[in-house]
């Protein structure tokens, strides 16, 4: 199956995309400890889909979202690969992308950022949440440029998140 052509709009909702192909998604927000509001996008095949199925998250880079993993059809995006695979599938949005948000707080510098503020707060507040939503006590994780970076300048400061991921 190609790309929809109506599905390629900029504007098209990741949802309407992801269940296009007969996935299913699911997406919800979460809050940084200083306030920045994250949206992550959960993707399941419901065909290989069970209550055991493994947490893992995609982590896009620079200049992207987590859309970025799901973004052609099927055959052709590991978002979709993974949850063929049984994997539940998640992607995450970081600070400064179209998908999150931000505070009276931090609305100021949100477009100010470095790798280090991903670190000490959106990453783990996206583990914790995936964790506590799924009962799991780790989670594998695959980060592409900058997602990479984020997990590991994490796990140099925050030790006790290598027991999580």
């Amino acid at each position: 199956m190609g790309l929809i052509p109506e599905l390629c709009k900029n504007d098209t909702p990741p949802e309407y995309y992801v269940k296009s192909y007969g996935y299913d998604f699911h997406e919800f927000n979460i809050t940084t400890s200083d306030g920045v509001i994250l949206t992550i996008f959960r993707v399941r095949n419901p065909r290989t889909y069970s209550p055991k199925s493994i947490p893992v998250i995609l982590q896009h880079g620079v200049v992207s979202s987590g859309f970025d993993f799901i973004a052609n059809p099927p055959h052709q995006a590991p978002g979709f690969f993974l949850a063929n695979m049984g994997y539940d599938v998640y992607l995450p949005n970081t600070r400064g992308n179209k998908f999150s948000s931000w505070s009276d707080a931090t609305k100021e510098n949100f477009y100010y950022i470095s790798f280090m503020e991903m670190a000490e707060f959106d990453m783990p507040a996206i583990i914790d949440s995936i964790l506590s939503l799924t009962g799991f006590k780790n989670l594998h994780y695959i980060g592409h440029s900058r997602g990479t970076t984020i997990l590991f300048a994490l796990l140099a400061t925050k030790p006790e998140y290598n027991e999580k991921v």
